[in-house]
């Protein structure tokens, strides 16, 4: 049974509705503890990105999770309710138009099968976060929570942070959601926490130093090389996640490459251009080799089904051979018993 528009009315779709909310209250929570001026505005918003995942994998009409989840998030910084209600119309709206514009032009399923489905992603995450990045900004404004003089610079942020919440957070949700990805691990697990300890040590040792001049963060790509070699998409996904935990903790703290830029905003904002960078080029990598691996497995299947079917074309042969000189045999038989 269906509402408008595509709201359904079973208890299943309500309480998956709850559960959206909910995650988006709480990862809400996480975002804005990294949150200057205004209160709203974050470095990264990682409910951003889970809305849109939960939107691709279960459907748009799933959208009123969103809607309640940031209007709850937002009314939970004091701020007026039509304040809230109109940041929450924003995510909301967010959300759907690039939920929607990966499923009917991109033709999306879901998750990530080639390096075209990861620039579409970008390029529908960088687009559709504008559209609560000119609504927000316009709400506080309204709400005297900010100066209208204030408005691009605060529009800015709010871009910059949802934007990198979708492209850390969305790849995440939709990676650990795939059914066999852990499965692929096998017995791999030694490994995988040994690249995860190496990168928490390099990563706190680039974005956690004393000395910034002393500091580099290119360091980090031979350890998402790794990642994305070794274990493709989830290594590349929950490499990126252990990055940008650290080092947006080193650069708010004054610490690291990107702290000695003088202003907090402008720190913050290399560090999301290296980060955006950083985890699009792990992700398109780890797709490629990806698509390379299925490949190189489905030849390999061909070639053990053409090495069955020749055996099993020799073996015909053998027996044709074996049936053509029995006949053949009992022709000469006949003859010999004819001639005597």
């Amino acid at each position: 049974m269906r509402g408008w528009p595509g709201i359904q009315l079973d208890r299943v779709y309500w309480l998956r509705v709850g559960m959206l909310a909910a995650g988006y209250v709480v990862a809400a929570k996480l975002g804005l503890a990294l949150a200057s001026h205004p209160a709203q505005v974050t470095t990264v918003w990682p409910p951003s990105g889970i809305a849109l995942a939960t939107l691709l994998v279960l459907g748009k009409q799933y959208w009123p999770g969103v809607f309640i989840g940031a209007f709850v998030a937002n009314a939970l910084t004091f701020e007026p309710l039509p304040v809230a209600l109109g940041i929450a119309a924003g995510n909301t709206l967010e959300a759907v138009a690039a939920a929607f514009a990966l499923k009917q032009w991109a033709g999306f399923k879901n998750t990530f099968h080639s390096p075209a489905d990861a620039g579409f992603f970008i390029l529908a995450a960088g687009v559709s976060t504008v559209i609560a990045a000119v609504i927000g900004p316009v709400c506080l404004a309204l709400g005297g929570l900010v100066a209208w003089h204030e408005y691009t610079q605060v529009a800015v942020r709010w871009w910059q942070g949802d934007f990198m919440g979708d492209i850390l957070f969305g790849p995440l949700v939709l990676v650990y959601l795939m059914p066999s990805i852990f499965a692929e691990m096998r017995w791999r697990w030694l490994e995988a926490g040994l690249l995860l300890a190496t990168l928490f040590a390099m990563t706190t040792y680039v974005f956690v130093h004393p000395e910034a001049d002393n500091a580099f963060p290119y360091l980090i790509f031979p350890l998402l090389i790794w990642a994305a070699t070794r274990f493709t998409q989830l290594g590349t996904v929950s490499a990126a996640l252990v990055i940008a935990v650290v080092a947006i903790w080193g650069t708010t703290n004054g610490l690291g490459p990107f702290s000695g830029y003088g202003d907090l905003n402008m720190n913050l904002l290399n560090l999301q251009v290296y980060l955006c960078v950083l985890s699009a080029t792990g992700l398109v990598l780890a797709l490629a080799i990806a698509k390379r691996q299925a490949a190189e497995s489905a030849l390999r299947r061909q070639a053990d089904q053409l090495e069955r079917l020749e055996g099993e074309l020799k073996e015909a042969n053998q027996r044709m051979t074996n049936i053509l000189e029995g006949v053949l045999d009992h022709d000469d038989g006949r003859r010999r018993g004819r001639h005597h």
